[in-house]
């Protein structure tokens, strides 16, 4: 018992010593100064990225939403040109995402890789080019995103539509032939039938 409160006090008191003032960070290699990356850092660190991000995806799930939503719904197989469609889509979607997740990962690694070339090269713009460089091509292709996903949500509303006249086309009967469109009491099963010859 008095050896395990020996090590808790222990413990303690390394932690202790480890408490910062909750100041800036102080690095070594700068004399006991402030680490400069601190500002740096903080331009890949800022919620611009992360808002673009939330939006991205915000319209990538409206857009998986629509195709999922009633306007879909009971179309599996009426139109078999109209589910390879929605089947597609979904498939784009599902790509979408996955390349949206890979260049904002790209375009954060690619910020802080020139932020602390930055910081290890006090600030000579000349020494980073190459990371400024690959940075910057990282900003361009999270940017061409959203083109990308406004073309998937023109043919998402192209789908919609064409639904929607497939829904319109068929009538109250969704393909099948009622009563009140032929007789079908000649029929085998009579009232029972679902087609008329």
């Amino acid at each position: 018992m008095l050896k395990k409160l020996a090590m808790t006090a222990a413990i303690i008191s390394a932690l202790g010593a480890c408490q910062t003032t909750g100041g800036d960070p102080v690095v070594v290699g700068y004399g006991g100064a402030p680490s400069p990356y601190r500002e740096t850092g903080a331009i890949c660190d800022g919620a611009g990225l992360d808002s673009q991000l939330v939006a991205l995806k915000d319209r990538s799930a409206r857009s998986r939403g629509i195709l999922g939503g009633q306007d879909f719904a009971g179309l599996d197989g009426a139109d078999d040109g109209l589910t390879e469609r929605v089947y597609a889509l979904r498939d784009k979607l599902n790509r979408f995402d996955a390349q949206t997740d890979v260049q904002y990962r790209a375009i954060s690694s690619s910020c802080r890789a020139h932020a602390r070339c930055m910081e290890m090269n006090a600030y000579q713009e000349a020494a980073c080019a190459s990371s400024r460089a690959e940075w910057r091509r990282s900003r361009e292709e999270f940017s061409d995103l959203t083109v990308e996903l406004r073309r998937i949500d023109a043919e998402v509303e192209k789908a919609r539509a064409a639904a929607i006249a497939t829904r319109r086309g068929r009538g109250r009967g969704y393909g099948v032939n009622t009563r009140e469109n032929c007789d079908c009491s000649g029929n085998v099963g009579g009232v029972f039938s679902t087609c008329c010859k």
